[in-house]
């Protein structure tokens, strides 16, 4: 309803020319009484409780719209008056009272003017709030926002209060070359961004506010642009910078495609990528697994000042692609870079693995360095930056899963245990991880579930590292959900080494264990015995090289859980675990069969080793081997022969 003044209680609406006023005629024991007549317009009804009123006597008209009609004013002889709520009350009548209501439809029509790209109409409510209105878009121009005829700014806040169809134009502003030049974007990431891992959820960065951020799809592999399809992004800002946000949906299958994102308006757009999607059915999953992509040469430490201008992990997935090039995506275990709340680190981390970016699709778990620790942003930066469908978010960070083909594959939040510093999970998230495995378990196309998590559910009890603290409380929430599911695999790093186990099961059997003082734990703390459900493996020969493949006695329907970490992607290589220590190490860690770091010496002299496994599954075997990678001699000599075999298991149904 438009705004107008409020009626005076006692209107004088008769014609007053003289001092003499007409009366229509009728008294009653000396007061005049005059006539109430009512009428409206289509959409509704106007009802006076009396048709006759004596002077000064109060009436009520009730108002009263149809469904799609709402009042748009009353009249009193031909005064408008304010009304509120479905009831005028009109006090003091001097005179014949006419009035009338006049409704109109709720719905007013926008329509959108001055724009390049032609905006649908849209409609909003009569009498209500205009709310979030799309934006124009224009090459070379910033949108600045909708005027009306009148050539008023119209807010989301201001009233519609015309009945009729209105028409907005759009006021611009030119974009300056330093403008445009700020809308170059850069950082992408791409991920699944739905669980059936057929849409694409994309993220670009952009130093200066965007203006019309838009990403671009064609059905070709050719580049051509011509009849793509503009995807509209949301952005919101980041540290000194804006992150954009879009999904690329109604994808075919097995069908290959051009894409490219930026700016519309400024003009400025990153390289052509192309890629194929995934077939409808899929019966083998490949994927790479890395973690601990995090760098010294970040920050310039003088041990990597030889390969500054790219990063470790870059390197090392050169020889990944090169020695598996039919994988689908890449599985990331946390710990991304060192000072998440650094974007320039991003940048760097980011870029350097661009090539990559739509072949395959990037599905990371957060860990500990995309937290809320003093060297991190925050535990919703890594909602922001990769873009996946997570109704899970939390305050510590997100959980998802999401299948493919004959797996399903779940990435869990370990923050939960490492910020709540108590070694417990959230109730919330358990229960998700209870729902989410029991579905899978019921969808007849899975076979095998594997989950992702950044800290280890299990890890060498003589390790230092802060995380096997946790263990004793985790383990005992964690073990019993792999058992009752079936669940085969758990990847996971924050460690820094090559750790994998036998397969596991759930035993609530107890031990006092001496852990290494904490300031949040005593030093004797209740820890959980491990028990596996076999240690007896023999070696298979699979794709050229042998692997470990577990066998199990006669009857053994609880075949346990294999724990494995790869050891970091970037420099940040350990010592712990020597291979001419493997021996007593194992000995000393009878639940492992592989104990071995990356660092320098570790493996061989004078060489530090980065790491990636690549994981293949099927109907029936699931086998994941790791790889070592030579960074130095591969950044100056792309070769195969820098990387080396150090370990595989194989899983058979």
């Amino acid at each position: 309803m438009r705004n107008i003044k409020k009626a005076i209680s006692l209107m004088l609406v008769a014609a007053v020319c003289t001092q003499t006023i007409t009366f229509c005629g009728c008294q009653t024991d000396g007061v005049p009484q005059y006539n109430v007549s009512t009428s409206a317009t289509v959409g509704g009804s106007l009802t006076a409780d009396v048709t006759k009123a004596l002077q000064g006597e109060e009436i009520a008209f009730t108002i009263t719209p149809e469904e799609e009609y709402v009042l748009e004013k009353l009249e009193i002889n031909g005064g408008e008056v304010e009304v509120v709520g479905d009831v005028f009350y009109y006090t003091g009548i001097l005179s014949d009272l006419t009035a009338k209501a006049y409704f109109v439809k709720k719905d007013v029509t926008l329509y959108f003017e001055d724009v390049e790209i032609a905006i649908p109409t849209q409609t909003v409510k009569y009498g209500k709030v205009y709310g979030e209105l799309p934006e124009g878009v224009k090459k070379g121009q910033r949108f600045v926002g909708w005027q009306d005829k009148d050539g008023n700014i119209i807010s989301e806040k201001d009233i519609v209060d015309v009945a009729e169809s209105i028409t907005l134009t759009a006021t611009w502003a030119e974009l300056t070359d330093t403008e445009k030049q700020q809308l170059v974007p850069y950082s992408a990431t791409t991920a699944y961004y739905d669980m059936a891992a057929t849409k694409y959820g994309v993220v670009f960065h952009t130093k200066g506010k965007p203006s019309a951020p838009r990403i671009l799809i064609a059905e070709n592999g050719e580049g051509n642009f011509e009849n793509a399809t503009s995807i509209t992004c949301d952005y919101e800002p980041f540290f000194n910078e804006y992150v954009c946000n879009g999904v690329v949906e109604n994808l075919k299958f097995d069908t290959k495609y051009s894409v490219k994102f930026g700016d519309y308006s400024a003009d400025t757009w990153s390289k052509t990528y192309t890629f194929t999607t995934r077939k409808e059915k899929i019966d083998k999953v490949n994927f790479f697994y890395v973690a601990d992509s995090q760098q010294n040469a970040s920050k310039g430490d003088a041990n990597t000042s030889k390969i500054q201008e790219t990063t470790y992990w870059d390197i090392t997935m050169g020889d990944a692609v090169t020695r598996f090039p039919n994988a689908d995506f890449i599985a990331h275990g946390g710990d991304m870079i060192d000072y998440a709340a650094e974007p320039a680190y991003w940048k760097r981390m980011l870029d350097s693995v661009e090539e990559y970016l739509f072949e395959y699709p990037l599905m990371n778990t957060p860990g500990n360095h995309e937290g809320d620790g003093w060297y991190s942003a925050g535990h919703s930066c890594i909602g922001k930056l990769f873009n996946i469908d997570t109704p899970t978010d939390t305050e510590m960070g997100y959980y998802y899963s999401f299948d493919y083909g004959p797996m399903h594959f779940v990435s869990s939040l370990s923050n939960d245990i490492f910020y709540h510093y108590d070694g417990k999970y959230t109730k919330a998230q358990l229960d998700w991880l209870r729902k989410d495995m029991a579905a899978a378990r019921e969808n007849p196309q899975i076979k095998w579930i594997v989950m992702m998590t950044h800290h280890g559910i299990v890890t060498p009890t003589f390790s230092k590292v802060a995380s096997g603290a946790f263990n004793p409380i985790t383990y005992a929430q964690i073990m019993p959900i792999l058992d009752e599911y079936d669940v085969e695999l758990v990847l996971y790093g924050h460690n820094h080494y090559l750790d994998s186990t036998y397969p596991i099961v759930w035993t609530n059997e107890i031990e006092k264990t001496v852990f290494e003082s904490y300031e949040y734990i005593n030093d004797y703390v209740d820890y959980y015995k491990v028990a596996t459900a076999t240690t007896t493996t023999k070696k298979t020969l699979h794709d050229g090289v042998e692997v470990d493949e577990f066998v199990y006695s006669n009857g053994v329907t609880n075949k346990g859980t294999v724990m494995h970490q790869t050891a970091c992607v970037g420099d940040q290589w350990n010592t712990t675990f020597k291979l001419s220590d493997l021996e007593t190490n194992l000995a000393k860690n009878p639940d492992y069969r592989m104990l071995l770091s990356g660092g320098k010496g570790a493996i061989e002299d004078g060489v530090g080793y980065s790491m990636y496994s690549y994981v293949e599954v099927t109907q029936d075997t699931l086998v994941c081997r790791t790889y070592g990678v030579d960074v130095v001699a591969q950044y100056s000599t792309s070769s195969l022969t820098n990387g080396k075999y150090l370990d595989g298991f194989l899983l058979r149904k």
